[in-house]
């Protein structure tokens, strides 16, 4: 398997003979370095067989605008890559924020053949950031994200078009809203939809889940094997087999 790459705001990871492509969005400002911050899940999902494209950002309040970045800059990368048959199996995944970006894509999710949901969430600027209502009065600041949270399910409702999703929902994840994403989704017709739920909490999918003297000393093999992360990236592979065809090296 090559090192990780970087081409603009995308973090590459490619193996020897990819099956696929898996289009990434972490959450947070985790999301900034996502080749060190997701670095375990995404190599166990490298050494499967996938190509690794993504996407580095700071999250701002405006998430409609940032949805429209990561989709141009998949775009973008799709049009320029050589390897049409790899980008045939285009799989989504978001962690926490990501997942809502994926959903809000202006493609409406045509150019993927699914999507990965890590603790979808959903709440409002002011839920999430609890100084904020305090601040906001005193500074002026803007108190929402755009789209709101009411908008952002409306607007998932009426445009986002991929069947095949699977909601992943941690156990002691207080943050998570994957089934007021599921309720949503499958009101559309032909939806594939399902929730899938697993021991872990919201930060569970970032390396910094694991105490960082282990991370940083143990080789890559072992990081995998002694951490909850394998058993995430077992559950997606095996979904991706069963529900879009999917051959997993």
């Amino acid at each position: 398997m090559s090192t990780w790459r970087q081409r603009g705001n995308l973090w590459y990871l490619s193996p020897h003979r990819p099956i696929g492509v898996i289009e990434f969005i972490g959450g947070g400002y985790f999301a900034a370095i996502p080749h060190l911050t997701y670095k375990i899940l995404l190599e166990e999902l490298a050494s499967a067989g996938f190509m690794i494209r993504a996407w580095s950002y700071i999250p701002t309040f405006d998430h409609q605008a940032q949805a429209k970045a990561a989709t141009y800059s998949f775009h973008h990368e799709r049009q320029r890559s050589d390897q049409h048959q790899v980008d045939q199996l285009s799989i989504r995944i978001g962690h926490s924020l990501g997942c809502k970006l994926h959903l809000l894509a202006t493609d409406g999710g045509y150019n993927s053949k699914a999507l990965v949901a890590l603790s979808f969430n959903n709440y409002s600027a002011i839920q999430s950031i609890p100084l904020l209502s305090n601040l906001s009065k005193q500074l002026g600041l803007i108190t929402d994200f755009s789209p709101c949270s009411s908008d952002t399910f409306r607007l998932i409702s009426k445009g986002y078009k991929t069947s095949h999703n699977l909601l992943v929902q941690f156990s002691n994840d207080h943050l998570d809203q994957s089934y007021e994403l599921l309720k949503i989704l499958e009101k559309r017709p032909n939806d594939s939809s399902k929730i899938l739920s697993q021991p872990g909490d919201h930060l569970t999918p970032i390396n910094l889940s694991l105490p960082n003297h282990f991370v940083n000393n143990w080789p890559a093999q072992d990081k995998i094997k002694c951490s909850p992360i394998d058993k995430l990236t077992q559950n997606i592979l095996s979904w991706c087999e069963f529900s879009i065809g999917g051959k997993i090296q």
